[in-house]
């Protein structure tokens, strides 16, 4: 094995290189005898020209490192006392014609035809948007089997089932005709958008499967300012702009004539400010916009269901009112009852200020301006929508949601109990107030505790969870009624939080040992507990929750996530929260106790320690008595300064921590030196992995032939067809 280059041995450092089997060393404690089975992760490791992460000068510059293609790690427990590891890129379709558009000489008649990021996203001109398939997974289990399935996810994307023991890549749920796709009439794509959700979810009991399926109108993209810009008048808008970056690119290369570096970063300040006071004051922001003008696309839900037969339907889900449902952020979080299928509009954005790509100066200016003028908070709220399972039937094409929403809480991620009795849903949910995790730490962000004082180029890339507002843990309970109609209502009949800021004066009167202080909740990440997501059992009732807490990091505030969400009504004075973030708070894990709804446990990490994802995972053979939920261990993936003030000394490790003791300590540290990762993100367990062949069929030229059918355009239709023969559809039949 090659050794990681010293640049992926940044905190934002990730290598692209696989491998099946290593052995993860033990470098503090003893490998526990009684873990077993194997651990996925879900990694970001940036692109085919990037060549890992961090991202290179040039144009995949500045990019959100969760924008990359997907590597599952597998870590392998099934020998007692011994971890091995694997790693495998994902690579569906789209992967395999950016693979090839991406590495032709620059006099090719491919090469500008090839994929490039923007923002959040990657996509080409000529083929469309690529299905990056790094976010999360699924176990699943087909009728009559005992062999676990995986199925890789990504928020705009099909799923993709994927070996669980050699991890290599099988087919996507579904042909692209049995998903909507974002689509306006002037873009055709052989890979279309499709937005669904990195978390649907999985029935072990009926051995059903769903999702969501969902489109967004262009101005519910945009989100234009002050929703004024008529249709009739975007052209002389345009204009308008274009004269005024003409304008300020002169007074740009004008101010080259300072020397001293300070003074023109001054002065690209000042000028942004007036582009934007200049833009304000258009008259064309002053008007009522025309919304169907708009529209090119239309806002509506879908919910997919694969049912124990094989058999794809979708329902289109219409509102209490017979509406179709506008998602104004996105649908990252999916949950199943017995009765119900439950999905939200999370906050995590699809907006038009996440697809702004990064350029050098003078461009910079460009893509600052461009970020401000598209700038959406997030909505301060949550809307859950409420499915009946019994509606979707086969003889009707139309459902309708109960919604409840829950005010001043925003949420990305919650669990849900399977039991309803009652028609009552418990959901268990994380809410962080004023934060966004599509938000990214760009190149031109500056601090929010010192505006003055540029990023950390070596936080460039990451989330921007360093929140305006304390988070909290939730228990919601939903009751369920039956309208005249046979439709469904729904209520919110109680919500209770869990919400620990700590003393301001006590976090400044500590540097290291936190752990005196009491566990806190800020900024809540991902969440673990026993039988989590397990193919073939429910839980019906979930006692005991671990959280991931991301604390606080005045690295990956910035000025610009303060500002947009000072005003908003938190509960930490948003002076406080500079004072907390100057001081910072480190990563920690806490338990949960659903039914005092107290944090019972936890453990903090130190300050150069990065906690990226947790998985509980069982002990082996639990005698009588024990509490199940409790007898396991926490596996984590961190990322570890070695050397103070040295940006290239961060190692990577996996940690154990034994679930009924977080307080103290990890029980054993595992490493290897080809262990390679920027952020991992979602995890998944497996009790016993085994070599499966694909769940079902699936002709690839089929399922692309469909696409390339309905474009308007024949020749070009042709000439994609000619490319996907050649280097796509051989491929994925091998």
């Amino acid at each position: 094995m090659t050794p990681p280059s010293p640049h992926k041995k940044t905190l934002t450092g990730a290598s692209r290189q696989e491998y099946a089997d290593l052995p993860l060393q033990v470098i503090m404690g003893e490998l526990p005898l009684d873990i077993y089975g194997a651990v996925y992760f879900s990694s970001p490791v940036g692109t085919i020209e990037s060549g890992g992460l961090p991202y290179p000068e040039g144009q995949e510059e500045g990019s959100p490192v969760f924008n990359g293609d997907g590597m599952i790690l597998k870590i392998d427990f099934s020998q007692a006392g011994q971890a091995n590891i694997s790693a495998q890129i994902l690579k569906p379709p789209c992967y395999l014609a950016d693979e090839v558009v991406s590495t032709v000489p620059s006099d090719h008649h491919y090469y500008k035809k090839g994929f490039f990021n923007i923002g959040i996203s990657r996509l080409s001109r000529f083929f469309g948007v690529r299905n990056q398939l790094n976010t999360a997974m699924l176990p699943i289990r087909l009728p009559g089997e005992e062999v676990d399935r995986l199925l890789a996810t990504f928020d705009t994307g099909r799923p993709y089932e994927f070996d669980p023991h050699g991890l290599q890549l099988y087919h996507p749920l579904g042909n692209n005709a049995d998903w909507r796709t974002q689509y306006f009439p002037m873009m055709q794509y052989v890979f279309p958008m499709i937005a669904s959700t990195a978390h649907p979810a999985y029935d072990p009991r009926t051995a059903e499967f769903f999702s969501v399926n969902y489109t967004k109108s262009l101005l519910n993209m945009m989100r234009p300012p002050k929703s004024a810009i008529r249709g009739d008048q975007v052209e002389s808008f345009l204009q308008y702009v274009n004269n005024l970056f003409d304008e300020f690119l002169d007074l740009w290369q004008a101010g080259e004539k300072y020397a001293d570096h300070d003074q023109k970063e001054k002065r690209q300040h000042q000028l942004i400010n007036k582009l934007e006071k200049r833009l304000q004051k258009s008259p064309i922001l002053d008007e009522e916009i025309k919304v169907d003008e708009w529209s090119l696309n239309e806002n509506a839900v879908f919910v997919l269901k694969r049912g124990a037969d094989g058999q794809i339907q979708s329902w289109r889900v219409k509102d209490p009112q017979g509406d179709d449902i506008r998602i104004a952020e996105s649908m990252h979080q999916t949950g199943i009852t017995e009765d119900y299928f439950v999905f939200i509009d999370s906050s995590f954005k699809i907006s038009m200020d996440l697809l702004i790509p990064y350029f050098r100066k003078p461009w910079t200016l460009i893509c600052r301006f461009l970020r401000n003028f598209w700038r959406s908070k997030l909505k301060g709220y949550t809307n859950v929508y409420i499915v009946r399972r019994s509606d979707l039937t086969p003889d009707v094409s139309t459902v309708k949601a109960a919604c409840v929403r829950v005010p001043k809480e925003e949420t990305v991620h919650f669990s849900v109990n399977y039991r309803n009795p009652n028609r009552t849903i418990t959901l268990h949910t994380a809410h962080n107030s004023s934060l966004c995790a599509a938000e990214w730490v760009r190149n031109y962000d500056r601090l929010a505790i010192d505006p003055d004082e540029k990023v950390d180029p070596h936080a460039v890339g990451l989330p921007t969870i360093g929140e305006m507002d304390v988070s909290k843990i939730g228990k919601l309970k939903i009751k369920v009624r039956t309208r005249p109609d046979d439709s469904i209502e729904a209520e919110l009949k109680s919500m209770k939080l869990i919400c620990e800021p700590l003393e301001l004066e006590k976090v400044q009167g500590v540097k290291e040992d936190f752990q005196q202080l009491g566990p806190n909740t800020w900024g809540i990440g991902l969440h673990t507990y026993y039988q989590l997501l397990a193919p073939d059992t429910v839980v019906d009732e979930i006692p005991y929750i671990f959280w991931q807490m991301y604390g606080l990091d005045y690295q990956i505030l910035t000025h610009y996530i303060y500002k947009m969400y000072e005003e908003e009504s938190n509960l930490i004075k948003p002076i406080d929260v500079l004072k907390y973030t100057e001081n910072g708070i480190p990563f920690s894990i806490v338990r949960q106790n659903t039914q005092t709804m107290t944090l019972e446990d936890y453990y903090y990490f130190t300050h150069d320690q990065y906690l990226r994802s947790i998985q509980f995972v069982p002990k082996k053979d639990p005698s009588e008595g024990v509490i199940k939920e409790l007898y396991g261990y926490i596996v984590c993936t961190v990322v570890v300064q070695e050397v103070p003030e040295d940006p290239y000394s961060y190692k990577r490790e996996i940690w154990i921590f034994d679930a009924a003791q977080l307080s103290k300590g990890p029980v054993c540290k595992l490493s290897n030196e080809a262990l390679s990762f920027a952020f991992t993100i979602h995890s998944v367990w497996l009790p016993n992995p085994q070599k499966v062949q694909p769940a079902w069929s699936y002709d690839v030229q089929e399922d692309y032939e469909q696409v390339l059918q309905s474009f308007s355009k024949k020749d070009f239709a042709d000439e994609i067809r000619v490319f996907m023969h050649e280097h796509v559809y051989s491929r994925m039949k091998q």
